[in-house]
């Protein structure tokens, strides 16, 4: 008789579950330099985090933040640099020489 294989559905919201997870989500998305996945991947953190919550606070349109901005308006980068700021997170920049 053939093992049974249980499948359980599987959220990203489950993994974001720290500061220290969050990071490194942000860092590999970061490193794929794919401007529209880094819009996906702050939107996602911000609803991990409490998307209604941070609308409210970045003075903002949540649907903003609940859409997947990229697909009709690129937010502006006072509101990226923003929501990077109320998710307790810092851009920084470094040469890619090694």
């Amino acid at each position: 008789m053939p093992n049974k294989v249980k499948i359980t559905e599987w959220s990203i919201f489950d993994c974001l579950d720290s500061e220290k997870a969050i990071t490194a989500y942000l860092q590999v998305v970061a490193e794929e330099k794919d401007s529209n996945a880094m819009l996906m991947a702050l939107g996602t953190v911000a609803k991990a985090k409490g998307i209604n919550k941070m609308a409210e606070e970045l003075d903002i349109d949540r649907e903003l933040l609940y859409k997947n901005p990229y697909e009709e308006t690129k937010p502006e980068l006072r509101i990226i640099t923003q929501a990077v700021d109320k998710l307790g997170l810092e851009i920084n920049f470094k040469t890619n020489e090694g």
